[in-house]
């Protein structure tokens, strides 16, 4: 991997954590009480890694299956039908769009080392980061203080 890469890597993975650390900053604002706060943020990131994992499902599907034909351990294509399974093009690109938003996605990608997304990742986070932070400021102004 080029310094450049590893930069870029690293960025991201900070800004992953930032992430993560307003979504949680968020929710303990909205709720006062620790354990109710520390329960939905639990909650929270367990329900971001079964979403990821439905939208991995969503993104690696591929238009054709393979028909293989084993002959003496080799595997041969036989032929490729459609996958009736495929979702389209545009629910695609939808699971694309959120699995990028959320910050367990983001944390899969940088794993599984793909280098195609890499440069965009820290537009998602900053995007997430602000909008977060903006929800929570006008959500705390109309809060009753006690």
């Amino acid at each position: 991997m080029p310094l450049s890469q590893f930069l870029m890597a690293i960025l991201n993975e900070v800004l992953i954590i930032i992430a993560f650390c307003t979504i949680y900053n968020f929710v303990a604002m909205l709720f006062s009480e620790i354990t109710i706060s520390t329960t939905i943020c639990i909650l929270l990131f367990i329900a971001m890694f079964i979403i990821s994992g439905s939208l991995a499902l969503t993104i690696s599907s591929k238009e054709y299956v393979n028909i293989y034909y084993d002959e003496n351990g080799k595997g041969n294509i036989v032929s490729q039908t459609i996958n009736p399974n495929y979702p389209g093009e545009q629910k695609i690109k939808i699971a694309k769009t959120i699995y990028y938003f959320m910050p367990q996605g983001q944390a899969e990608e940088i794993q599984s080392g793909k280098t195609e997304y890499l440069s965009k990742l820290p537009f998602y986070s900053i995007t997430l980061i602000g909008v977060v932070n903006i929800v929570g400021i006008y959500l705390f102004t109309k809060k009753e203080l006690k």
